[in-house]
């Protein structure tokens, strides 16, 4: 509040205050949606310590939705996945797993399990 020298109030108008931080609050909710942010987390199985290389020769990406593990555009179940994984072990790529909010939290155990059980423990998990 502010003081006039005959010791009246002023008082500040907070309506248009509000209106602007409603605006700002839309205007970050519609942006954030546009561009699609998505949080990157680099995972360590346990035994193994030290950051992950960012650098890899391979890659592998799995997306995990629709209750499958999906690799290169093809639906898998856990045992296809874990014979897949068991073709590209030697080369020990990165795994990057790719989920989102609908993703079934078993899916992504098994198919960490799975890249576990195959000795593949450079792991990135991509939430959508």
């Amino acid at each position: 509040m502010v003081r006039t020298r005959e010791g009246a109030k002023l008082a500040m108008p907070l309506s248009s205050m509000i209106d602007v931080v409603f605006l700002l609050l839309i205007f970050f909710l519609v942006a954030a949606r546009e561009n699609g942010f998505e949080a990157f987390l680099s995972l360590q199985m346990a035994g193994k310590s030290g950051p992950v290389p960012q650098t890899q020769v391979e890659k592998v990406t799995v997306e995990l939705r629709e209750g499958k593990i999906w690799v290169e555009g093809r639906a898998q179940t856990a045992e296809e996945f874990s014979a897949f994984l068991a073709g590209v072990a030697e080369a020990n790529p990165l795994v990057v797993l790719m989920v989102s909010e609908e993703s079934d939290t078993q899916l992504l155990v098994t198919a960490l399990d799975c890249c576990e059980g195959h000795g593949l423990h450079k792991t990135q998990l991509v939430s959508r």
